[in-house]
């Protein structure tokens, strides 16, 4: 992109070659940029092996430590797990193997799309 811009107080005009500059700024910014294009999501998991009291507090943990999950609560009366996470970042597969590797396994109760 070619801009003419005053060269000096006296008038003096000259032609300035932006194009190069503005794209890779354009790009830089683009990369920056990409993490607002995510979607967060929310999943709610039926758990059906918990039988005490502190196996929701280790399948929170569990999924917790997932990367992209934002947030887990964990219902030991509905036996179910509702987890909001960033899809560019992980999966429902993902999840429902942290908590069977946490020894919860888990399935599909209700997919919520974006929140």
């Amino acid at each position: 992109m070619l801009i003419t811009v005053p060269a000096s107080p006296g008038g003096i005009m000259k032609t300035v070659n932006y194009g190069g500059r503005c794209f890779w700024i354009f790009a830089l910014a683009l990369c920056f940029a990409a993490p607002a294009f995510a979607e967060q999501k929310t999943v709610v998991l039926q758990v059906d092996n918990m039988p005490c009291a502190s196996c929701p507090i280790m399948v929170k943990t569990a999924l917790s430590k997932v990367k992209g999950v934002t947030s887990a609560e964990v219902s030991l009366k509905s036996h179910s797990a509702t987890v909001r996470y960033d899809d560019a970042v992980t999966n429902i597969e993902t999840l429902m193997k942290a908590t069977a590797n946490a020894g919860f396994p888990s399935r599909l109760a209700v997919e919520k799309g974006k929140k």
